[in-house]
């Protein structure tokens, strides 16, 4: 039986379709003819032209823009998708969302993470900006890795993704400048470096750059679709699912009729609260 995997990055890639064409040439080589990969990415405008490190570092519109994210993983279930992967290293309401479905949900972030754990002591990330590295430190420590995490940094000088998205016609150049960089996170013994931020993993997939100095440069995209299938395939053949009990309910049909009168109630959302829409009426 095959796997249907909905692969949710947080760039509009209706913009940028050169990505959307190599993260679907980049999961046919990864998965093979058995499983399938629908690419999605955040609804055309969200970012309104701007970099979208430059607006989800601020709390606010990060749960303002991103909270779409969540009703697509309702939607990729409703259609029929086996599992869904957050390939961001921003992993936008990751426990919200595996309380939200039944199907698995992988995040970059603590795929890759776990992963690098099973092939080094201590790994090191590798971002393009400060607030991206600021947001995959914050991540480590989330997924209580800080003890095998050597170190997190970001390439000199900072790069973002619209940046990023302009190099796929030649990698060339920007992967001689990640490798300087893994080079100085080697000297502080990290034993695989995690590229952590996705249009940066597929712009060194793109340059083929694989290892540095005998340390693995891990392929976040690859690495997180094959988390998905494995993580759907251990449900059907063992019965493995997130635990329920405690860190991701699943609401029952009470709270779920709840949620759809609240929404009739209710159709606005906080941006449109700070937009000065809602009324008292």
């Amino acid at each position: 039986m095959g796997t249907r995997i909905w692969y949710q990055t947080m760039t509009d890639v209706d913009t940028y379709p050169t990505y959307r064409a190599a993260l679907e040439a980049h999961a046919r080589r990864v998965l093979g003819p058995e499983s399938s990969v629908a690419v999605h990415g955040v609804a055309p405008g969200t970012y309104a032209g701007q970099p979208p490190v430059t607006v989800l570092k601020y709390p606010y519109s990060y749960h303002v823009l991103l909270e779409q994210v969540i009703g697509n993983v309702l939607r990729a279930q409703a259609e029929g998708f086996d599992a869904v992967v957050l390939g961001s290293y921003s992993e936008p309401f990751l426990r919200e969302a595996r309380c939200a479905v039944e199907i698995p949900i992988a995040s970059m972030a603590e795929a890759t993470l776990l992963v690098g754990c099973s092939v080094a002591a201590r790994a090191a990330l590798i971002s393009v900006t400060d607030d991206i590295a600021y947001m995959a430190e914050r991540l480590v420590d989330k997924h209580h890795l800080r003890d095998r995490v050597a170190c997190v940094r970001r390439v000199d000088p900072p790069v973002n993704e619209q940046e990023l998205l302009a190099m796929f016609a030649d990698p060339a150049e920007f992967v001689e400048l990640f490798t300087a960089q893994a080079r100085a996170v080697i000297a502080e013994r990290a034993d695989v470096i995690i590229p952590a931020e996705g249009v940066l993993n597929e712009l060194l997939v793109e340059g083929g750059l694989q290892e540095v100095d005998g340390v693995c440069v891990m392929d976040c995209v690859g690495v997180s679709l094959l988390y998905a299938e494995m993580l759907v395939k251990l449900h059907r053949h063992t019965g493995l699912h997130p635990g329920r009990r405690w860190e991701y309910p699943l609401a029952p049909p009470a709270v779920t009729a709840l949620l759809a009168e609240h929404a009739a109630r209710i159709p606005l959302s906080a941006a449109a609260a700070r937009a000065g829409l809602v009324t008292n009426s």
